[in-house]
């Protein structure tokens, strides 16, 4: 999904993955001849994930219709969690990013989550 979006960017040069229990970062190289060209770039990963998401049963990005994504200086983050039920679970969760009643809370929460970091370096400054 978004790993496959940023290899097709023509701005990146390359893209390296990182995998761990709940991360997943993916790193796009980017000439410095490209650098005005990476918010495409990060756009183009945003919308795959958002895409992505849309077209699964259960994973959401969490925050969808408000804030889904959270700028770094090298990127963003997106946190993706992974829903049992869609008649009970926490749309506010889901959908906003947040839940007011915390723990307390009758409905369900993502069973899973994933941190997505998506950032960028120059190609040749690693």
């Amino acid at each position: 999904m978004a790993e496959a979006a940023l290899a097709r960017c023509v701005h990146t040069t390359r893209v390296e993955t990182k995998h761990g229990e709940n991360i997943w970062t993916l790193v796009a190289e980017i000439l410095p001849s490209n650098l005005r060209y990476k918010e495409a770039v990060f756009t183009a990963a945003k919308e795959a994930l958002l895409h992505a998401a849309e077209q699964s049963s259960n994973v959401y990005v969490l925050g969808y219709l408000m804030k889904p994504f959270h700028m770094t200086p090298q990127g963003f983050i997106a946190n993706l969690g992974c829903m049992t039920s869609e008649n009970s679970a926490c749309w506010p969760l889901f959908g906003h990013g947040y839940c007011c009643n915390g723990a307390n809370c009758p409905l369900s929460h993502p069973v899973r989550k994933m941190t997505v970091h998506v950032t960028f370096r120059l190609a040749g400054s690693s």
